[in-house]
């Protein structure tokens, strides 16, 4: 089944899917107590794996290279190996913690920003409140002032209404008085005795 899978992997020129591949293949012989097998099949994809770069894949075969190695009793090699899977590993899980550090940082920059945008739409949504009401008022002014002149325009109508009736009146007084009296004088010489 392995072989299958590594037949696949390199006809599709996934050359990290060949290195898992040989090292699952590896570990299956060493399983198997074959590890004699699985030495080759290793050393053989090595330089592949390198080539690759991939801190996971180095760490996973040069983990499987130092587990075959032990198995065949090269403790100095498979302490080499091992320690080139420990800095492969160290160097994943540091990159693994800047990758997350750099990440909440950005999601607490954006946090942050999200709360500024929140607040200048609350400030902005307060200036809005405040210009709406100022406009209310103003336009409560204007229509006072345009009532309070309304008004005084009224009364100086009904004023000048009323000194012209005043006038009017008085005048026909006047000339009704004066009328009154151009009869009564008028009357009077009709009933006064003629002069000879």
């Amino acid at each position: 089944r392995y072989e299958e899978i590594l037949a696949a992997r390199m006809q599709n020129n996934d050359r990290s899917g060949q290195v898992r591949a040989e090292a699952a293949i590896a570990s299956l012989l060493r399983r198997l107590g074959r590890p004699g097998e699985a030495l080759p099949r290793l050393v053989a994809v090595r330089s592949l794996a390198e080539s690759i770069g991939g801190r996971r894949i180095l760490s996973e075969f040069y983990e499987s290279l130092a587990q075959t190695q032990e198995a065949l009793g090269d403790y100095a090699g498979a302490l080499a190996t091992e320690r080139l899977a420990a800095t492969q590993h160290e160097q994943l899980t540091s990159e693994r913690a800047r990758l997350r550090s750099t990440e909440l940082e950005s999601r607490l920059d954006l946090l942050q920003k999200q709360q500024a945008i929140d607040q200048l739409r609350s400030t902005v949504a307060l200036h809005e409140a405040r210009l709406r009401e100022a406009a209310a008022d103003l336009a409560h002014v204007r229509s006072f002032r345009i009532a309070l002149l309304d008004g005084l325009a009224a009364f100086a109508v009904a004023t000048l209404s009323g000194i012209l009736v005043w006038r009017y009146r008085s005048r026909t007084k006047r000339l009704h008085a004066a009328a009154l009296q151009a009869l009564r004088s008028s009357s009077s010489i009709g009933d006064a005795p003629p002069e000879s």
